[in-house]
């Protein structure tokens, strides 16, 4: 689960395999019912620093799309965080409230990095 309301520890376990291709990691969050969404807040373990594969040091993610959709299927992105740098919150807020069943955190990792992510708010 990613929305723990511990900022203090990664929201992923040892069970992520990395990809070398784009949209390494989908993060999907499901409403019983759908809501209205106009800010997404999004917490970065050390300041988007970590060790790859290989213990080279470096910025773990290099862009994050924020997605949402009513079907699960049709996807719709809202915003892009783009060329992230040493940053430990991503914070967007939308210039008019989308009425969304789901919201998916999209991110592109640097080659040969794991993700991140402590903690996703929706309000």
């Amino acid at each position: 689960m990613l929305t723990d309301g511990d900022l203090s520890t990664s929201a992923f376990g040892e069970e992520y395999f990395y990809s070398k291709y784009n949209q390494d990691l989908w993060s999907v969050f499901q409403a019983t019912d759908t809501w209205d969404i106009s800010k997404v807040k999004i917490t970065i373990d050390d300041n988007n620093k970590g060790k790859d594969d290989n213990e080279r040091e470096g910025l773990v993610y290099k862009n994050i799309d924020l997605m949402v959709s009513n079907n699960g299927n049709d996807w719709e992105t809202i915003y892009t965080f783009k060329d992230i740098k040493e940053e430990s919150t991503l914070q967007y807020i939308l210039p008019r409230a989308k009425k969304v069943k789901y919201l998916a955190v999209v991110a592109t990792l640097n080659p040969y990095f794991y993700p991140s992510i402590t903690e996703v708010e929706a309000f």
